[in-house]
């Protein structure tokens, strides 16, 4: 027999907690929650932090739900609250302060924070990080004031930061000690191109260097960073974007089990049986059978809320596995990497399409006639229709041919098709 919950609490506001929410209250609506925030601004996503940086959207935008939303799902929304610990076996979080909030389910969607490297005197001096809107717009308010910037890392979010630095006219130079831009998301190949984009429109890729010691400038406010190769760089701003963590404080020593993230089952619940974990803090299984992984998505984020909220309100819903899906547009280009684009091996069959002067690529990976992966730079294709044949293992191999031809068009006969069997 299913226990229903008289309360449950969510340690976080962003798109995990609010599929959980919403999934919570469509199972069962006499469940009443607490979403516990430490920021005191209404929900939003941090993936759109860079975009807002970047001018793609404006405040108005930014923000997800309304205040009444709440009141809706049944539930209070508890802000500038910061959760230090929880207590499996008493069923509570204790709140900075000593505020105590006992429960009958927990969900843990407490995100991830950005990763602070080691680098010598780096604590010293003032740098810009990504993680909630007052750091954003601390940046935005510098930016102003500033003629040059450096950003060390390379991935989605350095790259996006550097787009929307250019933007706003400053001088730009971006640090990643991988050997090529955007290592976990694109090829060689594929890199290069996008590189050439950046470069085109001002800005300095170092790759294969790290900084190894931020200096401070005496006389005025700018710094100097010492590369490993040698050379050093002045600057006015120094924005850190080499990876992001797990927010994993508040469960040291709590017996909850965790890796690089808290540990899930496919309904995410974690080794309590009355307590989830989901979003970018939570490790689960992995839709091509690697293991356990984080998939720091958004897409993932709401789908694996939604699991855990109906499962702790006492449904049945088993969270299907991460796939990387990662859309990332840049000086008015796009480009998508989905899946295992980045596999190699006999195993996988790889179609490649390169058009350098059109600013194009496409790179799909196989396998037994199913596509596993897929890299597009400025391809006239939507996304969601890669990820669908992927999570729903089509089988491709009758119309492969057709597919490398126009992916567009026979992309979109094969969802259909897998949808409805008798078309011909």
């Amino acid at each position: 027999m299913v226990t229903v919950p008289n309360q449950v609490v969510i340690i976080g506001n962003g798109s995990a907690a609010l599929a959980a929410l919403e999934a919570i209250h469509s199972t069962d609506s006499q469940i009443k929650s607490k979403l516990v925030s430490e920021e005191d601004y209404p929900a939003y996503s941090p993936t759109a932090l860079p975009y807002l940086f970047a001018g793609r959207i404006d405040e108005s935008q930014f923000f997800l739900r309304a205040e009444s939303y709440y009141q809706e799902q049944n539930a209070q929304l508890l802000l500038s609250r910061r959760v230090e610990r929880v207590l499996p076996g008493e069923k509570k979080v204790i709140l900075a302060g000593g505020e105590t909030l006992k429960f009958d389910k927990l969900l843990i969607a407490t995100g991830a924070s950005p990763v602070v490297p080691g680098i010598k005197g780096l604590n010293e001096v003032g740098y810009f990080v990504f993680k909630t809107l007052e750091n954003t717009k601390a940046l935005m308010a510098a930016a102003e004031k500033a003629k040059s910037a450096v950003v060390l890392g390379g991935g989605l979010v350095g790259m996006e930061t550097a787009s929307g630095l250019i933007k706003r006219g400053l001088k730009v130079t971006v640090v990643e000690k991988e050997a090529r831009i955007l290592p976990l998301y694109f090829d060689q190949e594929a890199s290069e191109l996008i590189k050439m984009i950046y470069v085109d429109n001002g800005v300095r890729l170092i790759s294969g260097q790290e900084a190894i010691e931020v200096i401070p400038e005496k006389g005025d406010r700018r710094l100097s960073l010492r590369l490993s190769g040698g050379e050093k760089l002045a600057t006015d701003l120094l924005v850190v974007a080499v990876g992001m963590a797990a927010n994993l404080g508040l469960v040291k020593d709590s017996g909850i089990e965790v890796n690089r993230g808290i540990l899930v089952d496919e309904n995410m619940r974690t080794n309590f049986p009355d307590i989830y974990a989901g979003g970018d803090v939570a490790e689960a299984k992995d839709f091509f059978g690697r293991g356990k992984v984080i998939n720091a998505i958004l897409p993932d984020a709401v789908a694996q809320g939604r699991v855990a909220g109906i499962s702790l309100a006492g449904g049945e819903a088993r969270y299907a596995g991460a796939i990387s899906f990662n859309i990332f547009n840049f000086f008015e280009r796009s480009a998508f990497s989905c899946g295992l684009a980045l596999a190699e091996g006999p195993e996988y069959k790889q179609v490649k399409r390169a058009r350098p002067r059109k600013e194009r690529y496409r790179r799909l990976v196989f396998k037994d006639g199913k596509l596993a992966g897929a890299t597009l730079i400025n391809e006239a294709i939507d996304p969601g229709i890669i990820l669908h044949l992927i999570r729903n293992r089509v089988d491709l191999s009758e119309i492969m041919a057709g597919l490398e031809a126009d992916l567009l068009n026979f992309g979109r006969y094969a969802m259909i098709k897998s949808e409805t069997p008798d078309l011909p």
